[in-house]
């Protein structure tokens, strides 16, 4: 069964967010910034958006200083994601 756009926006949310509980942060989305790549299974897109410490309080996890983008790469034919920060954001 073919999935739709909108299952394969949310099966990448999760990959990102999988990839942020690995590390031991929660991811919290702010918005697309395109870069995107339709996959069978997958839509990927750089994210902007709040990496924070996952035994940060709800309300405070978007704080400027948690502020990235989980930016994806192909590596072997499978998506990578690593969260990168800009200065920028944190000025």
């Amino acid at each position: 069964m073919t999935k739709s756009f909108e299952e394969k926006m949310a099966a990448y949310s999760e990959y990102v967010a999988d990839e942020a509980r690995r590390q031991g942060k929660v991811f919290v989305e702010d918005s697309g910034d395109g870069r995107d790549l339709l996959l069978d299974d997958m839509y990927v897109e750089d994210i902007f958006g709040w990496l924070s410490p996952i035994e940060a309080p709800e309300n405070s996890r978007k704080n400027d200083e948690y502020y990235c983008c989980a930016e994806w790469e192909l590596v072997d034919n499978e998506v990578k994601v690593k969260f990168v920060k800009y200065d920028i954001f944190t000025k």
